[in-house]
């Protein structure tokens, strides 16, 4: 760090740690006894603030970030965070942020698909990648270890889907009416559980056969956009029977305990 001196003012040029880029700051001093006071102030303002990240324990983190993701992620998301990060935290013990590095993560996300699977470490990836990023944005790192390491890539799947009869077969094996609908509901329009039971009769337009997926104060979709999905002629017969004995403003009422809902 070093003064110069422009016109009347100080100013005082550093190296920033996070950009490594030279950066200047004015003294706000015309005098250059004033402007070395403001010299070894801001070294020592600088210092503890790096000392303060450096002490940074993941545990902080962990209840500083979950505040934040509450903020901006559905209650499902926020749940997948909060499970991940302490996943991480039994795993690795209370450390810096800073000396978690990609050994750690390597480590991590290899006994996360032993123990699991593929599919659960990669969400435990994504979940840690996204959070670590933010750390970045946030300066209490200066890189995001999960981006040195490689993304677990589970087997490709063939899609599932069910021939007419297997669909037979599993219809007939529901007895509750509503829950057999409700399952009709979901193949034939592709719609997810959370959609299906938080759809309401005002989203559902029988006249030109279309089902609004929308945001509401209430429900926030996966990909947080509002979409239409078509129905068929013989959908719109169930839907409109079902109507016209509806009895509150959702399309769909099922009582979980009863029967269990895997969608």
């Amino acid at each position: 760090m070093y003064l110069s001196k422009r016109g009347d003012i100080y100013y005082l040029w550093y190296k920033d740690t996070d950009t490594g880029k030279k950066s200047k700051v004015s003294t706000r001093c015309r005098n250059k006894e004033d402007a070395n006071r403001f010299f070894h102030s801001f070294d020592t303002i600088k210092k503890e603030k790096r000392k303060r990240v450096l002490r940074y324990p993941l545990s902080q983190f962990r209840d500083e970030y979950l505040v934040y993701a509450a903020s901006v992620h559905t209650p499902k998301t926020y749940l997948c965070d909060e499970v991940a990060l302490n996943q991480l935290l039994n795993f690795t013990g209370d450390m810096m942020l800073r000396d978690i590095g990609v050994r750690e993560v390597e480590r991590f996300i290899a006994l996360k698909q032993k123990e699991t699977s593929v599919w659960n470490a990669k969400k435990y990836y994504g979940h840690l990648a996204s959070a670590f990023q933010r750390a970045v944005v946030w300066k209490k790192i200066d890189q995001n270890p999960f981006r040195s390491v490689k993304k677990p890539k589970p087997p490709e799947k063939l899609p599932a889907y069910f021939s007419k009869e297997q669909l037979g077969l599993l219809l007939k094996s529901i007895e509750d009416p509503d829950f057999r609908e409700l399952v009709l509901f979901a193949v034939m329009t592709g719609m997810r559980m959370s959609e299906i039971l938080n759809l309401q009769w005002e989203e559902v337009d029988l006249e030109r056969k279309i089902i609004l997926v929308k945001n509401t104060s209430t429900f926030t979709t996966k990909s947080k956009r509002n979409r239409s999905v078509p129905m068929s002629d013989s959908l719109a017969v169930i839907l409109m029977r079902r109507k016209q004995s509806a009895s509150c403003p959702l399309c769909f009422i099922v009582t979980i305990s009863r029967t269990p809902l895997i969608m």
